[in-house]
Formats: C-alpha cells, sequence, structure tokens
C-alpha cells in the first residue's frame, strides 16, 4: 500500500464499508435493474474493481476478474448477473 493509499486508508474503508451496506441493503428487483445504460450490480462491480486496483501494493497482484474486463469497465453488455455474495466477497 503506498504512502497516498495510506493516507487516506480511513476513506477508503469507509467507503468500502457503505458499498458494502449499498449491496446488502440493496433489494433484489434493483439489484438487477438497469439505470443510467448499465446493471446497479455492474456499476457496483465497476466501483470495487477499480478501488482494488488503486490500493494495490506496488508488487501484489492483480485481483481476480469475475467477468471480462469490458463488462467491469462498462464498455459490454454482461451475460449474467453476480450475485450479492460474490460481490460482498469482492469487497
Amino acid at each position: 500500500m503506498g504512502p497516498l493509499v495510506q493516507g487516506f486508508k480511513n476513506e477508503f474503508d469507509r467507503f468500502i464499508g457503505l458499498q458494502k451496506k449499498q449491496i446488502t441493503d440493496c433489494p433484489e428487483e434493483i439489484w438487477k435493474k438497469k439505470s443510467g445504460g448499465y446493471y446497479f450490480w455492474q456499476q457496483q462491480l465497476h466501483s470495487l474493481f477499480c478501488i482494488s486496483l488503486f490500493v494495490l501494493g506496488e508488487n501484489a497482484p492483480e485481483p481476480e476478474r469475475p467477468f471480462p474486463e469490458g463488462v467491469i469497465m462498462l464498455s459490454e453488455e454482461p451475460d449474467g448477473c453476480m450475485s450479492k455474495e460474490d460481490m460482498l466477497a469482492l469487497a
């Protein structure tokens, strides 16, 4: 974890905590609904994955991708839906 990330560790932890709450509390019909052109779950995945890349240590391996990069980066339509349980495991 670099000095910038370490300096903002409390903020990152708080953000991830809020995101976990959104995932947990989200009704199933919203979880699978498109808004702004993307599924709610896909937007959550994008956010979690990008934050995880930002906070990686210098020589840490990149996290495993549960969907193709295009789905994660919101440039491709997903074939399926990620479950809340699997999403929470990423957080």
